[in-house]
């Protein structure tokens, strides 16, 4: 399996090195480069970078809908490309098949709590995201992840910064009262 390997930055997707076969990027066919474009431009729309920090929501398969905000430390793209589509295949009409491996050198998340929220500690997680998408009939079509799905991303920074805990309040002194008539024993 062929792969290529990119590194985000500045917001956008650059190649930083070539194929692991050892051939150089311009050996890439109309349709790898056509799925490379179709990677950044995917992953492009789900991340949001704030001060050189890259952020993503994430629904997992076990959270019932719930997406949660990642921070990710220096994350890559690795191409993965399917291989060759048999004449069956094209005669379905299936163009090329693949996808790609979404890294990182380490992740955490946001944990949520009733009106705050604190970021979980940093963990590896080397395999990734695998994100498999094909092109077929002309048309691009992706499965997001096998454990879960890309949610619209944090709409700005503010979005992601955590809540202060809420400030206690302190219950009301108690009012002094003299009773009516005094006790006697």
């Amino acid at each position: 399996m062929k792969r290529i390997t990119c590194v985000l930055l500045v917001g956008i997707l650059t190649i930083t090195s070539a194929w692991s076969s050892g051939n150089g990027a311009s050996s890439l066919s109309v349709l790898q480069q056509e799925a490379f474009e179709i990677g950044k431009q995917y992953l492009g729309s789900r991340l949001v970078k704030c001060n050189d920090i890259f952020f993503y929501k994430y629904t997992w398969g076990i959270s019932a809908g719930t997406p949660s905000i990642f921070q990710v430390l220096d994350p890559e793209v690795v191409l993965l490309d399917g291989g060759p589509i048999s004449s069956v295949d094209q005669l379905n009409g299936l163009e090329w098949s693949g996808g790609m491996k979404f890294k990182f050198r380490a992740i955490r998340v946001l944990e949520q709590n009733p009106g705050t929220g604190s970021w979980g500690q940093w963990v590896e997680r080397p395999n990734g995201i695998n994100i498999a998408y094909v092109k077929s009939g002309g048309q691009w079509a992706m499965n997001p992840s096998m454990d879960g799905a890309f949610a619209d991303p944090p709409a700005s920074c503010g979005d992601i910064a955590v809540k202060p805990p809420p400030v206690a309040k302190k219950d009301p002194a108690p009012e002094k009262s003299t009773p009516a008539k005094p006790f006697k024993i």
